[in-house]
């Protein structure tokens, strides 16, 4: 876990059930989404013979049962199952939605339209670019989020996190073009929808077949049960790992461990039903919230990374003053000059980690070996390998 790697290298227990504490707390409204996500495709796709709240109830069921039953591998194999289905179900929903609604699969047809008849759709209005733009920033969270950051350390060598780093980009544009076109394609034809969440499965059921329409829902299904397993199965080694067994029961067995998280689980993905039941914000809303949360994780983690001089006492108050920020400006003063909660949080917590460092020791020279010791090791021969590649091919030409 992320609280793991930080109280090792700044050898502080404090800060590693701090970060617990704080990547519990967004985690939950990420899995919110999700199970926020499942309702409404059930309620859309049965024309409400499954009511929302059944259909969260559903989702919610289906997914604890096989975490429960799998654990951390039952977690990868069906993510990449669902991943696979996804994308698939995506381009074909978008193809036959595009073929449906404008007569051509020539997408410049929808967007010149758009442009046309709709153009506050495609130009960004100026008042909004701050916010906008800073919501970006939150997407930096993804890459540290405690599920994402749980996959990295699974790897066995860092060729496989080289790989991912070229591949996981090229996925989601790749995952996100067909969803675009739905999205534009709803906005033409079928304006003024109560939830623009809704726009996926209500344009399937008027624009498709009712046996096209289930498969694609089943993937998008798939989709927010990929996520919501991730985000579960990481907040149960969360607790487990960090709180339990660092300041309940240390000698707690493996079975003990084993049985402490999977109640976690079934506690963790209530709250996220209930919480579900009750706020109404948009799914992109609540997802900004959380990554937004989750990003102050990055000075601390680059301290570990990459600034020697990042001290324990700077990762625990810049984290502290950070999450404090990240609250008062998305419930309180919201979005002051126009930025967004997670990058005002950022903003904040940066600086107060880099001015505490300076005023507070560094990690010893055990901790800094450990770490940016490995690193400059795993680099160095690195480097080494990319010259003797090179030099070989200077000799075969």
């Amino acid at each position: 876990t992320q609280g793991e790697l930080l109280g090792s290298y700044y050898k502080s227990p404090f800060l590693r059930a701090l970060v617990a504490v704080v990547s519990l707390i967004f985690l939950v409204p990420y899995l919110q989404s999700q199970i926020t996500a499942g309702g409404l495709i059930f309620s859309s796709a049965t024309g409400d013979l499954i009511n929302y709240t059944w259909g969260c109830i559903l989702l919610y069921a289906v997914i604890i049962g096989y975490i429960l039953l799998g654990g951390f591998k039952a977690v990868a194999w069906t993510d990449t199952v669902q991943g696979i289905m996804m994308i698939i179900l995506a381009w074909i929903s978008g193809g036959v939605i595009l073929g449906a609604t404008t007569g051509t699969l020539d997408w410049s047809y929808l967007m010149n339209r758009v442009a046309t008849e709709l153009p506050s759709r495609v130009m960004i209005p100026i008042d909004y670019w701050p916010i906008y733009m800073t919501s970006f920033i939150s997407l930096f969270g993804v890459s540290i989020y405690p599920p994402s950051f749980q996959r990295f350390f699974a790897v066995e060598n860092p060729k496989s996190l080289k790989w991912l780093a070229v591949s996981a980009p090229v996925y989601l544009i790749f995952f996100y073009v067909p969803i675009m076109v739905v999205a534009f394609c709803g906005a033409i034809y079928m304006p003024g929808l109560e939830r623009p969440d809704q726009v996926l499965p209500m344009m399937l059921m008027e624009y498709s077949t009712p046996v096209l329409a289930g498969l694609v829902m089943a993937g998008a299904l798939a989709a927010t049960m990929s996520s919501a397993d991730s985000q579960l199965h990481s907040a149960s080694s969360i607790f487990t790992m960090d709180i339990y067994k660092q300041f309940i029961n240390k000698n707690a067995s493996d079975k003990q461990s084993l049985r402490v998280g999977k109640i976690a689980i079934v506690v963790m993905s209530a709250l996220a039903l209930v919480l579900s039941q009750f706020v109404n914000d948009l799914i992109v809303s609540i997802v900004t919230i959380a990554l937004g949360g989750c990003l102050q994780m990055m000075p601390s983690l680059i301290g570990a990374l990459y600034w020697k001089r990042g001290s324990k006492a700077g990762a625990i108050a810049g984290l502290i003053v950070g999450v404090i920020v990240v609250g008062i400006t998305q419930f309180i003063w919201k979005t002051p000059l126009g930025l967004s909660s997670g990058a005002w949080g950022l903003i904040f917590n940066s600086l107060t980690f880099v001015v505490v460092s300076l005023f507070t020791p560094a990690p010893d020279a055990d901790s800094q070996e450990r770490f940016h010791g490995y690193l400059a090791k795993i680099n160095s021969n690195a480097k080494m390998r990319d010259d003797i590649i090179a030099g070989k091919a200077v000799e075969e030409n």
